[in-house]
C-alpha cells in the first residue's frame, strides 16, 4: 500500500469519527465516540442519518448509495459536517435527539468489532 493511500484511509476515518461526534454535540448527547471506524460503523451512522432524515429537512442531504456498497471511502466522501453543525434546534430537536440516542449503544459495540 502507497503512503498515499493510508494517509487518505486515515482521514477518511477522522471525518466520519468528526461527524459522528458533531451529531453527538449537536443532540447534545455528552458522548465522544472513539471506537473503531469500520464498516459495520459506517452502516449503522447510515441508518442513523437515514433515520434522522425525517426529522429535519436538514437532513434530506442523507447520501444515497444507489444499490452500491457502502464503505468508509463512500461515507467519507459523501459525509458534510458543515450540515451537521448548522442544526438547528428548531427543527425536530427531540426527533433528532432520540434517534442519536438510539444509535450511540450500537455504534459503541460496532466501534469495538463486536
Amino acid at each position: 500500500m502507497s503512503v498515499d493511500f493510508i494517509r487518505k484511509f486515515k482521514n477518511d476515518k477522522k471525518k466520519i469519527r468528526d461527524a459522528i461526534n458533531t451529531l453527538y454535540a449537536s443532540a447534545e448527547i455528552d458522548k465522544t465516540f472513539t471506537g473503531e471506524i469500520n464498516l459495520k460503523v459506517v452502516k449503522l451512522f447510515n441508518e442513523l442519518l437515514t433515520e434522522i432524515s425525517s426529522c429535519s429537512t436538514r437532513f434530506k442531504w442523507v447520501p444515497n448509495t444507489s444499490g452500491g456498497p457502502i464503505s468508509i471511502a463512500w461515507m467519507a466522501t459523501s459525509l458534510s459536517v458543515g450540515v451537521l453543525k448548522n442544526l438547528s434546534k428548531k427543527e425536530s430537536f427531540t426527533c433528532i435527539k432520540s434517534r442519536v440516542w438510539q444509535y450511540t449503544r450500537l455504534l459503541e459495540i460496532a466501534g469495538l468489532g463486536l
